[in-house]
């Protein structure tokens, strides 16, 4: 059974068509919606979210992309999808390994035939010729150019090519391979076997010097023969530890240098790539992808993608591109720039972390173990740029597991704050300039605990080994330090930046440190203005005003409710932990009086093996203005909130990792994790939804104005359109909030306060006349008759007031919002009045902040 409050209409509540209605429906259904702006392409990301390798096509001009049934081609100009081959004949443990020709790919079986491999042509799709391995008893390796098998069987090690039919190089005295590089002319090779690099050149063989603790793990032969690069791994007290790409000289047996020596994520780099002209070497592991110059060593390139690469290198017949295949998508860059081109610019893991830009211009996105973050053009979704946040290597040398960016706009929106959060090391707190993407200011953060920290217009504060602290982000001097305090927990900032409030101490004054008051209790949010801060202990949620150092609102038990949200205006979301599918109640913090109720909120989720099963929402969020709510777990539910009734929802797109509102509430910006991405691997875009109903820029041209005053109180999409069309035409707009807003008297109050009394009249017919005419008074009284029903001991007045609160005329709200948007003089005027109305009313209290809003802006 739903229990939306039903959506009355005040002054004609007996007739009003939208009585007795079933639950409102949805503004689109999830098949139908869509979002309006996308952060991040997701071209060359396959059909099936599968990708295992990827190459370029022989004139560098395209991108096929290998998954677990087939092969797609993508035009690198575009992104777009070309071709598309379902590989005949393919068993669910077979591989198809791309070639480096791009015109051909090697049908690895795994199964019955296993030394019988096809080789396709990619054009058709069929074998073009069948390689036949005399024994893989001692393994195989695939150079990663894909042009030669390197199989053993019976201590002899086999080299085959895979596009001529020369017979197969046979090298005695070996009895296994792991790893296999050829030169373009395969007259010299080179393979790890029996945990050594053995190099053969025209049939002679050479051994590299194996250190002691010492394995190897890649190697690579440079085109024209004559250089071999390798990477090793020592064993440690700590485990393995990566060593130095090396370079050998092959004709003179000997080590030319040892490249930069970089603390991969991996043990050791899996992949070595040399380019077409042989002067540049590529070294990645996934995490990392470097290049230098072969013949001084100098860095040419580096890009930090991200953990989780399955895939291989591979760079374009011209030289000028490398591409590396993810799990969901492969990603594409510029050797010579280090950039990705912008038709192929998205994200490689699941976005964690979504900030908008304080004038809502611009979006910063990060992804779970990438360090790179991205920007955005939040009306255009065109990419602006990126910031490298890298993480931080532990000074013992520990391992460190890459987690998650924190992002954050300042709030002239001229700089980005950066926090990482890793598993072995968090920090550094970087400060980014936006205009340049330079570094301003890094800042260490000492052990192992992370640090919060926010820009403010007076500097850096941050928590450092538990003092707190501003500093000056050019100079990085300090203007103010405390000692340290181990009972500093969670902080949180007020919306001006100026005030911090401290788990376990209190708000302090961000300029210069001063406290303010002191409470051990939780901080969840500060209010709108900054002069309330919201506080939890236990099951117990407060209103503390840190000026008068007193708890403004009521500190009784909610046993049966559990927190979920608290937005800035001070409303706060409780699920209802006792249902299988939740409901919301949405009640004010100052007087905790309930506001909405939503409807049942639920996810389906497809488990791995198929079935189907509900699951409750994980959690939930307001938008800055406190009247749009989502509850979201596979998909999200978006309901108004003074109604609780919903204006759209989406279901079955992943777990949803970051949600994040515009300023001006016309956009949300949801990350989802892709099916393939558990653990934060697959690739996901940020999508922008509409919270508008519909009608996308406020000029949209509206219909009839009797029929927009009549949709203000409708369903919330129907009302949301209505409202931004409105906002079209402000002089008959404000002229009709005029009269729905409308302040009450003296004569007014006193009429009101005769009719509460006269709600226990002993005569039916005057109870009767009384509640109509609270109901024609609407918001005016709203705020009085919740007080009376929580006094009242009347069972009589109690059925009539529950009755009355239920009713709510919506028109009222949404006209202080159509105020809002429309934000001219007249418009600010109108809502001067209304503010002006009873202290309790929420059309008052409504008008108020959007009032502090309107100011903040102007």
């Amino acid at each position: 059974m739903r229990t939306v409050l039903p959506l009355l209409v005040a002054l004609l509540a007996s007739s009003s068509p939208l009585l007795g209605q079933k639950p409102l429906p949805s503004l689109r259904t999830p098949t139908e919606a869509s979002p309006v702006v996308t952060l991040g392409s997701m071209a060359l990301t396959p059909t099936v979210l599968d990708c295992r390798a990827a190459v370029f096509s022989d004139d560098s001009k395209n991108l096929i992309v290998f998954t677990g049934s087939g092969w797609e081609q993508f035009t690198l100009a575009s992104g777009t999808r070309t071709r598309q081959w379902n590989s005949q004949g393919v068993n669910f443990n077979d591989q198809i390994v791309p070639v480096s020709d791009g015109k051909h790919a090697i049908h690895v079986r795994r199964e019955e035939n296993k030394k019988s491999w096809p080789i396709l042509s990619l054009a058709t799709g069929k074998p073009t010729k069948t390689l036949e391995l005399e024994s893989i008893s001692g393994g195989y390796a695939i150079t990663e150019d894909g042009r030669y098998i390197a199989a053993c069987g019976n201590t002899i090690l086999r080299l085959y090519s895979v596009l001529t039919d020369a017979k197969p190089v046979e090298i005695e005295g070996i009895t296994d391979v792991r790893r296999c590089s050829v030169s373009q002319d395969g007259k010299t090779f080179a393979v790890i076997a029996d945990d050594r690099v053995v190099v053969v050149v025209e049939g002679k063989k050479w051994e590299l010097p194996l250190p002691k603790d010492t394995a190897y793990n890649t190697v690579a032969v440079s085109p024209d023969g004559t250089h071999l690069a390798t990477t090793h791994a020592t064993e440690t007290d700590n485990g393995k530890r990566p060593g130095p790409v090396e370079l050998w000289d092959i004709r003179e047996r000997k080590k030319l240098r040892a490249m930069e020596k970089v603390e991969w994520f991996a043990e050791v780099p899996h992949r070595l790539r040399f380019t077409p002209d042989g002067r540049q070497l590529l070294a990645g592991d996934g995490a990392f992808v470097r290049g230098w110059i072969i013949s001084t060593g100098a860095k040419t390139f580096s890009v930090e993608p991200g953990w989780g690469w399955v895939g291989n290198i591979q760079i374009s017949p011209d030289g000028k591109l490398v591409s590396v295949a993810y799990q969901a998508r492969p990603m594409v860059w510029n050797l010579e720039t280090g950039r990705q081109p912008d038709a192929l610019l998205g994200h490689t893991g699941t976005v964690w972390d979504i900030q908008i830009s304080p004038d809502g211009t611009r979006a910063a996105t990060a992804m779970y173990g990438r360090p790179t973050v991205y920007l955005w053009d939040t009306k255009t979704g065109r990419n602006l740029g990126e910031v490298n946040a890298a993480f931080a290597i532990p000074a013992d040398g520990s391992r460190t597991v890459s987690g998650k960016v924190s992002v954050q706009f300042s709030l002239d929106g001229r700089q980005l704050l950066t926090n990482n959060e890793a598993s072995g090391a968090n920090g550094p707190i970087r400060v980014w300039d936006l205009q340049t993407r330079g570094l301003l200011r890094e800042v260490p953060v000492p052990g192992r605990h992370g640090s919060p920290a926010t820009l403010t217009p007076h500097g850096l504060f941050t928590v450092l080994d538990r003092k707190p602290m501003l500093l000056e982000v050019t100079t990085g001097k300090t203007i103010w330090e405390k000692p340290s305090n181990t009972r500093i927990g969670t902080m949180v900032v007020s919306p001006q930046r100026d005030l911090v409030a401290l788990e376990g101490v209190g708000v302090w004054s961000i300029p210069d440190g001063k406290p303010l008051d002191e409470f051990t209790n939780l901080p969840l949010a500060f209010t709108q203005d900054g002069s309330r801060v919201i506080l939890s202990k236990g099951d117990r949620t407060t209103l503390r005003d840190w000026r008068a150092k007193r708890d403004d609102t009521t500190t009784q038990k909610l046993p049966k409710f559990e927190f979920a949200a608290v937005s800035r205006t001070g409303l706060l979301a409780r699920q209802n932990p006792t249902e299988v599918y939740r409901t919301f109640d949405i009640s004010r913090g100052d007087t905790d009086t309930l506001v909405s109720r939503s409807e049942e909120v639920r996810f389906v989720r497809e488990t791995p093996i198929g079935m189907l099963e509900d699951q409750s929402p994980s959690s939930c969020f307001f938008s800055p203005d406190g009247r749009t709510f989502v509850a979201f777990r596979q998909g999200f539910r978006v309901f108004e909130s003074y109604s609780g009734q919903e204006l759209f929802s989406v279901g079955n797109r992943g777990a949803v990792r970051a949600i994040e509102f515009s300023p001006d509430g016309r956009t949300m910006w949801c990350s989802h994790e892709s099916k393939l991405a558990e653990g934060g691997i697959g690739s996901t875009q940020v999508e922008g939804w509409d919270l508008t109903g519909g009608t996308g820029e406020p000029t949209t041209p509206g219909s009839n104005l009797d029929t927009l005053k009549f949709a203000l109180n409708g369903p919330p999409p129907a009302a949301r359109r209505a409202m931004y069309q409105l906002a079209a035409r402000p002089a008959e707009a404000i002229a009709f909030v005029k009269e729905i807003t409308r302040s009450p008297t003296k004569e007014d109050y006193a009429q009101y306060d005769t009719w509460m009394e006269e709600l226990d009249a002993p005569a039916y017919a005057i109870r009767e006349a009384a509640t109509k005419g609270l109901a024609k008074a609407g918001w005016r009284v709203e705020g009085a008759l919740q007080l009376l029903l929580t006094t009242t001991s009347s069972v009589e007045v109690r059925h009539r007031l529950e009755k009355l609160v239920r009713q709510r005329d919506m028109r009222p709200l949404r006209a202080v919002h159509l105020l809002e948007v429309i934000g001219t003089p007249e418009a600010i005027e109108v809502l001067r009045e209304v503010a002006k109305g009873p202290t309790q009313s929420l059309v008052a209290q409504d008008a108020r902040w959007a009032l502090q809003r309107l100011t903040k802006t102007k």
